[in-house]
């Protein structure tokens, strides 16, 4: 076991925001295609703890709407 090296490290810094923005934008489809507020939601999702907030949207979501 060893400490990240530089490739590691710019690997993480390259996924991390491109994987942070995919999921608010999942979340602002998602929202809006079951009859919520996708940008509430977005806000909700990047300011309170992500990818914690992430979690919670998949529990408190209504029912897709049909």
């Amino acid at each position: 076991m060893g400490s990240l090296g530089g490739r590691e490290i710019a690997l993480i810094a390259l996924i991390g925001p491109i994987f942070y923005v995919a999921s608010l934008v999942w979340a602002y489809r998602d929202a809006e295609s079951r009859g919520s507020n996708g940008v509430l939601v977005v806000v909700m999702v990047a300011v309170a703890a992500w990818p914690l907030s992430i979690l919670i949207w998949l529990f408190i979501r209504p029912k897709a709407s049909d």
